[in-house]
């Protein structure tokens, strides 16, 4: 998965969450991945690629799966 692709899905995602618990999540994302506020708003405008590494940690964060691609969505990454 490309940085384009995991930033589509997170912003997918991110633009679903409740008003009310807009804060409360990226409070627990910024704890629970160690990054700044500053971090985390360069994922959400993408201009910094989210880790791989912490993508498991965001989907236990949201309570379901969202870094998934259906098989028309895969893009060539060369």
């Amino acid at each position: 998965m490309n940085k384009r692709q995991k930033h589509a899905l997170f912003i997918g995602w991110w633009g679903s969450v409740p008003q009310k618990e807009v804060a409360e999540k990226r409070k627990e994302i910024i704890e629970k991945c160690f990054i700044s506020p500053f971090i985390f708003r360069h994922w959400e405008k993408g201009n910094t690629e989210i880790p791989t590494f912490v993508l498991a940690k965001i989907e236990e964060i949201a309570g379901e799966k969202i870094f998934k691609l259906e098989e028309s969505e895969v893009i060539n990454e060369h």
